[in-house]
């Protein structure tokens, strides 16, 4: 299945492009963050604001010590910095311990229901 191209590079179909961009594969490595998978070394995702946008709900999230995206987002979000500038996203988050679970459980569902919909899509 082809997909399009969409104005909005953060809307599913931008994860989508992102994912399976053979041209850049760096773009999809940041959207493995949250599940405690660590940004490769030498990986550049491109500098764009869906980069950014994502990173900033994922520095969110980083906040939660019970979070996988706790130990992942602060060396990730570094790395991204030396490829996009110094500012480009935040990568200094407190994180907190007993942060409420709420969020949690609803930032890990949001992230699991834009795969589905990214599977759907490709079948």
């Amino acid at each position: 299945m082809l997909i399009a191209p969409s104005a909005d590079p953060c809307s599913p179909l931008g994860f989508a492009n992102a994912i399976t961009n053979t041209t850049s594969t760096s773009d999809a490595y940041p959207y493995y963050i949250p599940l405690g998978v660590a940004l490769p070394g030498g990986s550049r995702p491109t500098c764009n604001q869906c980069l950014k946008q994502t990173m900033s709900i994922f520095a969110t999230a980083a906040s939660n010590a019970t979070q996988p995206v706790s130990q992942t987002y602060g060396n990730a979000a570094q790395q991204i910095n030396i490829g996009c500038g110094p500012d480009f996203v935040n990568d200094t988050v407190q994180i907190k311990s007993g942060t409420a679970t709420t969020f949690a459980h609803t930032g890990l569902a949001s992230f699991a229901a834009v795969f589905m919909l990214l599977f759907a899509l490709l079948n």
